[in-house]
């Protein structure tokens, strides 16, 4: 017969660990031979980090940001301008952008390949750099106008007497 809990009748507790809140963060390391291993490469405080998040979620500071008129507090998601239309909406998409941008790489010429140290993840990592359109070999630099020649100018023959200005007309009585 199944037995049924109530406030006198409670079931026995089980007390569950709830872990360190430092945990330990790896990450991969080659040998000479290419085998990837993975070392530790420092401590991560979850604690700290959940708790950094505080004040975002805070009612009370959330309430003060709109009475002092951010209205976008209560956004669930902010919101983003621009022409997205392009934008891969799967992954399968965008790693197709990708494969399509290595392609587009090797296709370079061995000269601007090198500048590259001739690595795919080096050429996209740089493209936000000041340097990568010096490397593709593409001109920034803005053109100038040759400036055009000019006839010379002949100075203009001064009046030999002034005239007085002529009066205005009177305006007529018309309406």
């Amino acid at each position: 017969m199944a037995k049924f809990y109530t406030q006198f009748n409670r079931p026995a507790r089980v007390i569950a660990n709830p872990g360190n809140p430092i945990k330990t963060l790896y990450g991969p390391k080659f040998d000479k031979n290419g085998v990837m291993h993975l070392v530790e490469t420092g401590k991560h405080n979850l604690y700290d980090e959940i708790q950094s998040h505080a004040d975002s979620v805070d009612i009370h500071v959330l309430l003060q940001r709109f009475a002092q008129g951010d209205v976008g507090v209560f956004s669930r998601v902010q919101g983003a301008y621009g022409d997205f239309t392009q934008m891969p909406s799967t992954f399968a998409e965008a790693l197709n952008v990708m494969i399509a941008a290595e392609q587009y790489f090797n296709g370079l010429p061995v000269d601007v390949r090198a500048k590259f140290g001739h690595d795919f993840h080096q050429f996209v990592a740089s493209m936000d750099s000041p340097t990568w359109t010096e490397n593709m070999g593409i001109d920034v630099t803005p053109a100038t106008p040759e400036p055009s020649p000019t006839p010379p100018s002949t100075p203009a023959p001064a009046p030999s007497s002034p005239t007085p200005a002529s009066p205005a007309p009177a305006p007529s009585g018309e309406s």
